[in-house]
C-alpha cells in the first residue's frame, strides 16, 4: 500500500475511533492536512475498499474499517513509543502495591484496575498449578470432634481443610494415623488417587471412613492443581457501549464473559512472557466474538508459570492506548507477585 492510502485510511480510523458515524471524503479532506483534494480521497477511498480494508454500509455514503484496517493499523503502530499517561502509570504502579495480602486479592485488583482504566471487561487469568506430587500431610486436633488436614503439594500448594470426627481420636492413634497417611499417598502422582487402594491394618481399621475424606480431599486438590482460575470485573461495562445498545446482542457476549470456560478459551495459548495479543473482530474464533476484541498481556506467576490479563471490548478501539494500559498492568503484576 502506497503512503498516501495509508495516511488517508489511518485519518479514517481516527476518525472513526472519535466519532462511530461512516466517514466520507468531505470530512477526511475539512478535518485533516492531507494535502489532497476531496475527490482524490474519494477516489483512495475506493480502492481501499476494493482492497478489504474498508466497508460501506447500505444506507450511508461514508465508509467504515474493516477488521483488515484495524489490523493493519495495529502492525504499524507496534515498536513505535509507548504512550500512556505518566499519571495513569503512577495510580497502576500505587494500586497494585496496596493489594499485597494475597494473590487472590492481588489477581482481584488487577481486573478491577483494568475495567477501571479501559472501561471495558477485563479478565485475570491465573493459570494451574505444577504441583503434580503430593509432598506432605499434616493433622491438628481443632477440638474432639474436628480435624484440620493440611495437605501439600512438592510446588507449595496448600489446601486446608477441617473434618468432622465421628469419634474422639487420641494423641497415639493420630499420630499413627499420620504416619500411615503420609506413607501411603505422599510421593503418589495427583493423577493417580482415583485408583489408589490403601490397606488398613490394626487399629487403623476403626478410620477408614477419615482416611477416605482425607484420600478425596487429595482428589479435590487435584482438580484445583488442572484449574484455571479466572478474575472477571466489570462485565456490565458492555452495556455502556454505543456497539451494544442493543440489548439482544449485549446479552449475548454477556452470557458468554460470564462463562470462564468461554473466557479461557478465548485468550491465546503457548504465549511468553512480555508478550501482547490482539485479536480483532473476525480473528476470533467464538462468533460471538466477531463484533469484539480482545488484547491480552502477560505476566510472571513465578519461574515456571505465566498468567494472562486482558480486555475484551468493541473492534473500534484505542488499540495504542489500550495496548499500553495492559502492558502496564501485567508488567506491575508480576512485580507485585514476586514479593507476595
Amino acid at each position: 500500500m502506497d503512503e498516501r492510502k495509508i495516511r488517508i485510511l489511518n485519518a479514517i480510523i481516527h476518525s472513526y475511533l472519535e466519532i462511530p458515524v461512516p466517514v466520507g471524503s468531505r470530512k477526511i479532506s475539512k478535518e485533516y492536512n492531507l494535502g489532497v483534494s476531496s475527490a482524490t480521497i474519494r477516489n483512495e477511498m475506493s480502492d481501499l475498499e476494493d482492497l478489504g480494508y474498508l466497508n460501506k454500509p447500505h444506507t450511508s455514503a461514508g465508509r467504515v474499517p474493516s477488521d483488515k484496517a484495524y489490523r493493519f493499523f495495529v502492525e504499524e503502530w507496534k515498536g513505535q513509543k509507548r504512550n500512556i499517561a505518566l499519571k495513569d502509570k503512577l495510580y497502576i504502579v500505587e494500586l497494585l502495591e496496596k493489594a499485597m495480602y494475597s494473590t487472590e486479592e492481588l489477581f482481584s485488583q488487577a481486573a478491577k484496575l483494568l475495567n477501571e482504566i479501559t472501561k471495558f471487561p477485563a479478565f485475570v487469568l491465573a493459570p494451574s498449578r505444577q504441583d503434580r506430587i503430593l509432598k506432605q500431610i499434616e493433622l491438628f486436633p481443632i477440638s474432639d470432634t474436628f480435624l484440620l488436614v493440611l495437605l501439600v503439594g512438592d510446588q507449595g500448594i496448600v489446601e486446608k481443610n477441617i473434618l468432622k470426627l465421628p469419634n474422639k481420636i487420641d494423641e497415639e492413634d493420630l499420630k499413627e494415623l499420620k504416619q500411615q497417611l503420609n506413607k501411603n499417598l505422599c510421593g503418589v502422582d495427583f493423577s493417580s488417587f482415583d485408583s489408589l487402594h490403601i490397606q488398613l491394618k490394626g487399629n487403623m481399621v476403626k478410620y477408614s471412613s477419615i482416611i477416605t475424606s482425607i484420600v478425596d480431599l487429595a482428589i479435590h486438590l487435584t482438580k484445583k492443581v488442572e484449574r484455571i482460575d479466572v478474575y472477571s470485573e466489570g462485565l456490565v461495562s458492555i452495556l455502556d457501549l454505543e456497539e451494544y445498545q442493543d440489548l439482544n446482542k449485549a446479552r449475548e457476549i454477556f452470557k458468554f464473559m460470564e462463562e470462564p470456560g468461554n473466557i479461557v478459551g478465548a485468550f491465546p495459548k503457548d504465549t511468553a512472557l512480555g508478550e501482547i495479543h490482539v485479536i480483532i473482530g473476525s480473528e476470533n474464533k467464538d462468533e460471538v466474538m466477531h463484533e469484539n476484541s480482545l488484547v491480552t498481556g502477560t505476566y510472571a506467576i513465578d519461574s515456571n508459570r505465566i498468567g494472562q490479563i486482558g480486555v475484551i471490548g468493541p473492534v473500534r478501539m484505542d488499540y495504542p492506548w489500550i495496548i499500553d494500559i495492559v502492558s502496564v498492568v501485567a508488567k506491575n503484576l508480576s512485580k507485585s507477585i514476586q514479593v507476595l
